[in-house]
């Protein structure tokens, strides 16, 4: 089934909906030797969070790290 969507005025037909197509990541996440953030592993590194901003398009103008030294 394919749906209709509006472009310049006229209806176009969306050839993506209701088609198969392969997907390029798909071969690595079945087989299991995708990467994930949760793989990272650096020299000297205890652990890693990651975490995202609550505010689109906001700058970092600082990130403390003095208490991750002192855990070392």
């Amino acid at each position: 089934m394919a749906t209709k969507e509006k472009t310049n005025g006229k209806a176009a037909t969306s050839h993506w909906v209701g088609k198969k197509f392969k997907r390029k990541e798909d071969p690595r996440l079945i087989h299991g030797i995708s990467h994930y953030t949760d793989d990272f592993k650096l020299a000297g590194m205890l652990c890693c969070a990651f975490t995202r901003s609550p505010h689109a398009h906001a700058e970092i103008t600082a990130i403390r790290t003095d208490a991750a030294k002192a855990f070392r």
